[in-house]
């Protein structure tokens, strides 16, 4: 929690290894909704973690919900 000491408002915060690709996808649509498109905090992670969802495939090695279920949102969610 030294982060929130230091000022920050919020952190997305991993609760297990994500996969590095689609982690990366993520946070590429958690910025664009972010500071693009101007959605909150929490629409943002909605939005990104709801895209990625409908992408994954039962094809792949662990199950779907490894690969969008593993980020929470903790702070500030505005």
């Amino acid at each position: 929690m030294g982060f929130f000491q230091k000022g920050v408002s919020s952190i997305i915060s991993a609760n297990w290894n994500l996969d590095v690709n689609w982690g990366n996808k993520i946070f590429r649509i958690f910025y664009e909704q972010w500071l693009i498109h101007k959605k909150t905090r929490a629409q943002a992670l909605q939005q990104a973690l709801l895209q990625v969802k409908k992408e994954v495939d039962a094809s792949l090695p662990k199950p779907p919900e490894y690969y969008w279920a593993g980020l929470s949102l903790i702070g500030d969610f505005r």
